[in-house]
């Protein structure tokens, strides 16, 4: 089973050979034969065909960008006004999208100010 996908169709991809025209996979549109996903998924696996595509690289740092310390690690917050913070956030809305930006007390969890965008 593994020849076939190895040497007919040495460029298509997963999506292509399980769900070909009609929804037939190409194996059972060209030979007849009815193939599993999982099986499809396991030849290709054991035959080297892998799928080639960027791979996201969120965490790696970049080696000219400075590192900044936690400076909050080892502060205990027992106060309110003693440390602040802000985030802004994404809404779809049904005529685009809007940004909403919220600064917040860290000690009361109280939200001191907001504003969305237009």
């Amino acid at each position: 089973m593994a020849r076939p996908i190895r040497f007919q169709y040495p460029g298509a991809c997963y999506h292509v050979m399980a769900r070909g025209d009609g929804g037939k996979t190409i194996f059972e549109r060209d030979h007849g034969i009815r193939i599993n996903r999982k099986r499809l998924q396991r030849l290709r696996r054991e035959i080297g065909h892998e799928a080639i595509w960027c791979k996201p690289r969120t965490s790696i740092p970049d080696s000219g960008h400075r590192k900044y310390p936690y400076l909050l690690r080892n502060l205990k917050i027992d106060r309110p006004n003693q440390v602040w913070c802000t985030d802004i956030t994404y809404v779809p809305m049904p005529g685009g999208h809007a940004y909403l930006c919220a600064v917040m007390d860290w000690y009361s969890r109280k939200v001191l100010g907001w504003a969305v965008s237009k």
